[in-house]
């Protein structure tokens, strides 16, 4: 039996005398439902492993947690950071991904508040195989996102200033998808399988 594509997330906060950042990941239903940590819902192939905020060790400074999970086709994963100075937050922002096996293998950094004795300048949050949404997108497939959290971090501008996005190998592009209206006017939207398939008779006996 195959060993399940995997994902790995690193999540945590730093805090210095005058400086702190905090980075979350969220599992995010397709249901509407609220959002969920990751490793509630997705299996875990080893145990977490955690490094010190600080360059000099120890937890007063905060700490990072790593998690490698097994991937779910289609999940959505939301990566949010948040950080601040002088308890006054001065950069936010959130970019969600969709999990796809074949899709480019994608790195997300999320852009830490400067400290000379931080572990990390730029925490690499997530790393894998995934397709990078629109808020529009993350809508369409049914999850919940409030209005006021699509202005507050998901702006474009925003997210460029919060995050690194590197990718680590060319994988299949996105399927194409069409949309479609329902007798009452409802749309969907429908993945168009681009590849022909073969057509098979089924024969009454």
């Amino acid at each position: 039996m195959s060993t399940p594509s995997a994902i790995m997330i690193m999540y945590g906060s730093h805090t210095f005398k005058t400086a702190s950042s905090k980075v979350n990941l969220f599992y995010v239903p397709k249901d509407g439902s609220s959002r969920i940590f990751p490793s509630r819902i997705l299996n875990k192939q080893a145990s977490s492993s955690v490094v010190s905020g600080s360059s000099k060790g120890g937890t007063l400074h905060g700490k990072w947690i790593t998690d490698t999970l097994d991937a779910e086709e289609g999940a959505v994963i939301l990566v949010q950071t948040v950080s601040s100075t002088k308890g006054r937050q001065y950069l936010g922002g959130a970019i969600a991904l969709q999990l796809r096996d074949g899709a480019d293998l994608v790195k997300v950094e999320a852009r830490l508040s400067a400290n000379p004795d931080a572990t990390y300048a730029a925490l690499p949050a997530f790393v894998g195989m995934a397709d990078i949404l629109t808020p529009q997108e993350v809508l369409d497939l049914g999850c919940s996102l409030r209005g006021g959290y699509i202005r507050n971090y998901m702006d474009e501008e925003e997210v460029d200033e919060a995050f690194n996005v590197s990718i680590l190998s060319k994988g299949t592009g996105k399927p194409p998808t069409v949309e479609l209206s329902d007798c009452f006017g409802n749309k969907k939207k429908v993945v168009v399988d681009p590849v022909p398939r073969r057509r098979i008779r089924v024969r009454g006996k």
